[in-house]
């Protein structure tokens, strides 16, 4: 009996744990022929680093040709949030948020991260053309909701690419 109530506390703990579930795996990027167009896709501490809360936080990453670029969150608490959305920029090397963003301070712009701590999941997401205005990343989604989302954000574009990367907040 006490392995079953052991399963159930399993159970129980995953279903509170939607960050741990969203991605994108292998198999999808084959059936939606995602391409190599983004390199390098992390935050400026580097890929599963540890920011206080509070901190400063911008992404760098390089693109391989022009086009949209969208840049999306999953908080701790399985929140999605769209921090850019369909901007367009020139190949290269580039940085979020843009030195050009409205609410740039000094030099360099930043997102300052807040709780909910834990581990952080974000998503940048290039297409040749805009993607879908009715595909917003928001809410709570169940994974099956995200990649259908996801999907449907990029479906239009003939050249398509998500890159992935994570980090930790903390108190």
């Amino acid at each position: 009996m006490r392995w079953l109530n052991v399963l159930l506390l399993v159970s129980v703990l995953a279903a509170c744990a939607p960050s741990a579930t969203l991605g994108i795996s292998d198999n999808q990027r084959a059936d939606w022929k995602l391409q190599s167009v983004i390199q390098g896709f992390q935050p400026n501490k580097g890929a599963s680093s540890t920011y206080q809360v509070g901190e400063y936080a911008t992404f760098g990453f390089t693109t391989s040709q022009p086009g949209y670029v969208t840049l999306v969150g999953l908080d701790p608490d399985g929140s999605l949030q769209e921090l850019e959305r369909n901007v367009l920029l020139p190949a290269g090397a580039q940085i979020f948020p843009l030195k050009t963003d409205k609410n740039a301070q000094g030099a360099q712009a930043a997102y300052v991260l807040t709780e909910p701590t834990g581990p952080e999941k974000m998503w940048l997401i290039y297409t040749n053309v805009p993607g879908a205005a009715e595909a917003r990343f928001r809410g709570k989604p169940s994974p099956q909701e995200f990649a259908q989302l996801m999907y449907k954000f990029i479906a239009a574009a003939s050249v398509r690419d998500i890159a992935e990367t994570k980090f930790e907040v903390v108190k």
